[in-house]
């Protein structure tokens, strides 16, 4: 299987030599993984200009190392987001990430499922897994990110096929994305 991690990770932390054990137990297991430390990436800010819509169609015309991330998550079976969490949230370099893979859908809607959702641009899509950080992270916070990265994955035609904090052991965690 082809995993692309998106590592939201804003400096070294924690969670880094944690997301290296999980990353290394699935390469051991046979997988192909792609780490990507997001912080490495320099990033900008969706501007909300529509380009990758109506003038370059699923490119974004920021040109900022998007486009290997976008291709990334094309040719990936599952697409992990890692991120530390800070105040109950994913970071927001792990959310700035997520936000510009809109690329990967079209302007236009359709119904689901009773629900109103962009087009698929593509025929197939990854399926998803959050990794968050324990730290800082109550109940409440895991439930209400597991919820909001459920529906990121439906507007992003996938499922979220696995949501798992650091407080599990990495070796559990790598077995459990295996079989995602």
């Amino acid at each position: 299987m082809r995993i692309a991690i998106f590592d939201g990770a804003e400096g070294p932390g924690p969670m880094d030599a944690w997301l290296a054990t999980v990353s290394a137990g699935l390469s051991t297991r046979g997988h192909d993984v792609a780490h990507f430390r997001l912080r490495e990436r320099g990033l900008r800010q969706c501007k909300g200009c529509f380009e990758c819509w109506v003038r370059t169609p699923g490119r974004c015309s920021i040109r900022d190392g998007t486009e290997e991330l976008v291709r990334a998550l094309l040719a990936s079976d599952l697409l992990v987001i890692a991120s530390p969490t800070a105040m109950g949230m994913t970071t927001a370099l792990s959310r700035r990430a997520s936000e510009r893979m809109i690329p990967v859908l079209h302007p236009y809607f359709e119904l689901i499922d009773g629900e109103v959702h962009h087009r698929a641009r593509y025929e197939r899509y990854p399926r998803m897994a959050l990794l968050y950080g324990a730290e800082g992270c109550d109940v409440e916070d895991a439930e209400l990110l597991m919820l909001l990265y459920r529906r990121l994955a439906i507007n992003m035609r996938s499922t979220l096929a696995l949501a798992a904090s650091t407080a599990r052991p990495p070796e559990e965690v790598s077995d459990a994305l295996a079989r995602a």
